[in-house]
């Protein structure tokens, strides 16, 4: 069943990144439970390794939960190579994009989460082959080294789309600025980003439109904003809309299929939770 293959992932995720990291483990399952309750199209994690040498991806018993749960992973690469040297991006040229069936609506309203039975979802009313996902997502395993980004989704055309707008973004940036004469690449990189992660659109034109106000982005209200809420940056404007459209959604799924993270979640009094 689902519900119980979310509660073996919470368990593996809190004993993966240990105690001290709560805060990382908190957005991991967060990014995944909202892939799977169709609030994000799309997710962005990381392999990560932690100071015991362990790797997210070792032993293969994270890929096993994402293909139980039907969700694709795609594997980048880290952003800054073994050697030191940066990691340039490279056009896969001779790969073939699949048509996927579409299984996520990208326009429609969020899901009403107390409708949402997720003991009954099975990935083949979804037109996913579970065998077909777990032999895709065995892929990631065959090279990686640790820290590459992992690209998820419920298909893999998003998962595509999602890792080529990242990496155009990253291209498009040195030392966490945007290049001169790359002003363009970064302003349509970021807002399909935005999209395929499932952010409101005003959130995301915000964030685009404001990312070299200095006296905006280092305001106490920008600050603020992001110290109470969670997940993205919230607009000056439509906070409250957002919270509704994205935030709500997100906790309540999180309340009603993770209860180990809903407790943490809830008991953190600088967040928002349910209001």
């Amino acid at each position: 069943m689902k519900k119980k293959t979310l509660l073996d992932l919470e368990d593996f995720i809190y004993e993966f990144y240990g105690e001290e990291n709560i805060e990382i483990s908190v957005a991991v399952l967060t990014t995944i439970l909202g892939v799977f309750a169709g609030i994000k199209p799309a997710g962005l994690l990381t392999n990560d390794v932690m100071k015991n040498g362990k790797a997210l991806l070792d032993g293969g018993k994270f890929v096993d939960f994402l293909s139980d749960l039907g969700i694709y992973i795609l594997i980048g690469e880290n952003r800054i190579s073994h050697e030191g040297e940066p990691y340039a991006g490279k056009a896969e040229e001779n790969e073939i994009y699949d048509n996927d069936l579409d299984v996520i609506s990208l326009t429609g309203d969020a899901p009403d989460i107390n409708d949402l039975d997720i003991e009954k979802l099975d990935v083949s009313k979804l037109g996913l082959d579970g065998g077909e996902v777990r032999k895709f997502n065995l892929e990631c395993l065959r090279n990686y080294r640790g820290g590459e980004f992992l690209y998820i989704s419920f298909q893999k055309r998003i998962c595509r789309e999602l890792k080529s707008a990242y990496e155009l973004m990253m291209d498009s940036m040195r030392n966490g600025f945007v290049v001169d004469g790359k002003e363009d690449e970064w302003t349509v990189a970021t807002f399909k980003i935005g999209d395929l992660l499932g952010y409101p659109e005003t959130a995301i034109i915000e964030y685009v439109s404001k990312n070299k106000n200095e006296l905006y982005i280092n305001s106490e209200e920008h600050l603020a904003r992001i110290r109470r809420n969670r997940y993205y940056a919230h607009s000056e404007v439509f906070e409250e809309a957002e919270f509704k459209e994205y935030d709500l959604p997100m906790n309540l799924a999180i309340k009603k299929y993770l209860p180990r993270t809903a407790t943490i979640m809830a008991a953190d009094s600088t967040k928002r939770w349910l209001g």
